[in-house]
């Protein structure tokens, strides 16, 4: 089969030619991946040309299709030839694909009107030094309150005290992160004590137990998920801005530094809460391999006892990923926050706090979206692949540099308020 495309304003038109057989079906599906890795979320398949359409065939644009729209996007075929358009049919896609003759660009191919965002997209006149940006103000005058609970060292220190442990909720308008465990037992923490990623109504842990592989919470059937945490920060209240960005080049993602800074810049303040969903260039960062709530004596710092400790990522991993991040970002800290903080990168003036949940990968949409919605996506039909607390890797041409991203969303908020107790 002959496969070429052609960019078409803001559609792309993927001109099919031949046999959609067996073969052909892996190199239309890879096409069209390769399409929405790239960002292109409007796509036209020209049909005309094709002679044969078979099942593995309509499976691929089937798939597409589901692809296509959960990520926003839309999928057409213009044009079908008699076979295309009679195994279309038969295949029970033909409705859903099929452009219309004189069909306006309001409608689906359903004739059903097509959802548009309402917000006020617009480009910031501070641009980021990477990135494509473009912003959209979501509730005017939502703030933050940030909690910090227990002690910034508890992954290192080598034990825990009972009154270090908490057990915490997180409702749809909060997110959190730091070192705990699922549940509301202390004595079923302790053994299990990993990083806590919470966003969205859902709350990620990875155990230091077993194989650790990710546990999750996704708070269905109308409750807040819980987690018992000995050390992190808990978040609460509203985002007053809604971010979208695109790297400029596959050669060029966007350092986490300029989404922060982008963030801070964009509501205005010294210090941000942050969450995002993108689609990760590469991850730098660590987890826990071992409980500190098992452990009676501090951690050997040297080589080997980082190694027991510690998992790290000697170069940036995941690429190719979805991420949910969540985390907190400042210029200028208050005084009970600026012990959990890191610089965010060499040379960045930025300090801050993220954590990630890695998922396998799934576009991220680009029109607006409820994050709830998003997370639940994400949690139900991807697989968690790993949680880490993201870090910044400031030793020059030896390090790992920044975590990076290609595209995602990113809502932030001002924290105005810092609770300690």
């Amino acid at each position: 089969m002959n496969i070429s495309t052609i960019p078409d304003g803001a559609a792309t038109v993927v001109n099919l030619a031949g046999r959609l057989d067996g073969e052909a079906a892996v190199q239309v599906a890879d096409t069209l991946e390769r399409l929405l890795r790239e960002g292109r979320r409007s796509v036209v398949l020209d049909m005309s040309g094709v002679s044969y359409l078979s099942s593995p065939g309509t499976q691929a644009l089937q798939q597409a299709h589901q692809d296509y729209t959960s990520a926003r996007g839309e999928l057409r075929v213009a044009s079908p030839s008699p076979e295309a358009a009679e195994a279309l049919a038969l295949a029970d896609l033909l409705p859903k694909l099929l452009i219309q003759p004189g069909a306006s660009d309001t409608h689906s191919a359903s004739g059903q009107p097509v959802e548009h965002t309402r917000d006020d997209w617009r480009v910031p006149t501070d641009l980021a030094p990477r990135g494509l940006f473009e912003v959209s103000s979501r509730e005017p005058g939502a703030e933050l309150a940030c909690h910090v609970h227990g002690r910034p060292d508890a992954g290192v220190r080598g034990w825990i005290e009972s009154t270090d442990y908490e057990t915490f909720e997180f409702p749809e308008a909060s997110f959190g992160l730091g070192i705990g465990a699922l549940g509301q037992s202390r004595t079923d923490a302790g053994p299990r004590l990993g990083e806590i990623v919470a966003a969205g109504g859902a709350v990620t842990h990875l155990p230091t137990l077993g194989n650790q592989v990710p546990d999750f919470d996704l708070g269905l059937g109308g409750h807040a998920p819980k987690a018992v945490l000995v050390s992190g920060l808990i978040c609460r209240g509203g985002f007053s801005l809604l971010q979208r960005f695109t790297s400029p080049s596959e050669a060029e993602p966007v350092p986490l530094s300029d989404l922060a800074s982008a963030s801070l810049d964009g509501i205005g303040k010294e210090t941000a809460g942050i969450v995002m969903v993108a689609e990760a260039a590469g991850l730098v960062g660590a987890w826990l391999r071992r409980s500190p709530g098992t452990i009676l004596s501090r951690m050997q710092l040297d080589v080997q006892g980082v190694r027991d400790w510690l998992g790290t990522t000697p170069q940036p991993m995941h690429q190719g990923t979805t991420v949910l991040v969540a985390g907190v970002v400042s210029r200028r800290s208050d005084d009970a926050l600026a012990p959990r903080l890191r610089p965010v990168a060499a040379g960045s003036d930025l300090f801050g706090h993220f954590h990630a949940v890695v998922f396998t990968y799934r576009p991220v949409p680009q029109r607006t979206v409820v994050l709830r919605a998003l997370v639940t996506r994400l949690f139900t039909q991807q697989r968690v692949r790993g949680v880490l607390h993201l870090l910044g890797d400031d030793r020059g041409a030896a390090g790992s540099g920044q975590s990076s991203f290609r595209r995602g969303l990113c809502w932030a908020g001002p924290i105005t308020r810092v609770t300690t107790a």
